[in-house]
């Protein structure tokens, strides 16, 4: 009999939706194999070399995100500033000078980490805010980018790009 599940589109056994989720793992596997560009990934390390700039920058006290102002209070804005700032410095040449696809995963899986760890600051400081999301989707692209680079490392593609 199954369990079913009532949607807008009618009911939907079990084994429908496992079926559907099953098919889009799959798809998610099959643009793993997709060559990205990897002068696109040296955008993050712009971003966040501009985004360690604005933490820099002398803010009034209407900011209503709690986590900043704390980070400003005891001088953590300071070492985000460095931690970004080297690692997107890191990011943003490696792709441009690196004729090795693994030298390109680390510095995206550093930032990774980074936009991870600023983004549980800030939803603990705040969770209402929305800009936690942001730095959980920075870090979702930034080690899916890394696991592509690190699974792809043999393509042709790259080899292709980086000798050139």
């Amino acid at each position: 009999m199954g369990l079913r599940f009532e949607s807008e589109w009618g009911y939907a056994k079990k084994s429908d939706i496992i079926c559907i989720m099953k098919k889009i793992r799959n798809a998610m596997g099959r643009h793993l194999n997709y060559p990205i560009n990897p002068f696109m990934i040296s955008s993050i390390g712009l971003f966040s070399i501009v985004w360690s700039l604005w933490i820099l920058i002398p803010k009034n006290n209407s900011t209503t995100l709690i986590t900043y102002k704390v980070f400003t209070m005891y001088g953590i804005n300071y070492l985000m500033f460095i931690c970004a700032f080297l690692i997107g410095l890191w990011l943003f040449v490696t792709p441009l000078f690196s004729k090795n696809i693994e030298s390109m995963s680390r510095p995206l899986t550093a930032m990774g980490i980074f936009w991870l760890a600023i983004g549980i600051f800030v939803a603990v400081g705040d969770w209402t805010t929305n800009t936690w999301l942001m730095y959980v989707f920075l870090t979702i692209y930034c080690l899916l980018s890394s696991a592509h680079f690190r699974v792809n490392k043999n393509s042709s593609f790259y080899e292709g790009i980086l000798r050139q």
